[in-house]
């Protein structure tokens, strides 16, 4: 093969892993966005579900200040240590740490005005238990925001194995479909959410 073709190759292959890695990576304002669409005030109770290594979830904590609180979900124990290290390096005195479920998020009933969760939704191996726990955490009147993107191509695996995804990611209509069910109704869709991403409002 001559190299011309082969230099193609590389950058097509670049390409698409770069494609790949790009919904992943860091947004410096997503805390304000999702705090706009979350109408978040001071003295809030809000909740993160999936919280990876908590960045997001302290920059919500801040928001909500002292009168507020902020629950941090997540099912991997090292990353819930990650969540602690960084509310500790924060000196933050309003976030709770919760060990999340497969089939619940294991929040207190009626604990919060607004929920939330990044990226997290297509890994749901049980989302009617999931919406049907998140009904149960939110208090009458409040918001859920749900951030995540479409299945690509380039991306492989299914982590939540449910057929109706369609690969690595989630339909935004499947969302939708599935919150509706467990008695939410969509407020809001901001198609563009950045980052190749979609963001649902519901209520």
């Amino acid at each position: 093969m001559k190299k011309g073709p082969i230099v193609l190759l590389s950058l097509l292959a670049l390409a698409v892993v770069g494609a790949g890695w790009y919904f992943l990576l860091p947004d410096s304002g997503e805390p304000q966005r999702l705090a706009a669409l979350l109408e978040l005030q001071p003295g809030m109770t809000v909740a993160e579900i999936g919280a990876g290594d908590g960045k997001i979830a302290v920059e919500m904590g801040r928001m909500v200040g002292e009168r507020g609180h902020l629950y941090a979900t997540e099912m991997s124990e090292s990353k819930r240590a990650q969540i602690a290290s960084r509310v500790e390096r924060k000196a933050l005195h309003n976030v709770t740490i919760v060990e999340a479920g497969e089939h619940a998020t294991n929040l207190p009933d009626g604990c919060c005005e607004a929920i939330y969760m990044r990226l997290v939704y297509h890994h749901f191996t049980d989302p009617a238990g999931i919406g049907a726990s998140i009904r149960r955490a939110l208090k009458r009147g409040g918001r859920v925001v749900v951030v995540d993107f479409t299945p690509r191509w380039y991306l492989p695996g299914n982590p939540s194995g449910i057929a109706n995804r369609g690969g690595h990611g989630v339909p935004e209509a499947v969302v939708e479909s599935e919150m509706k069910a467990a008695g939410f109704a969509v407020a809001r869709r901001v198609e563009n959410y950045g980052h190749g991403r979609f963001a649902v409002v519901f209520r």
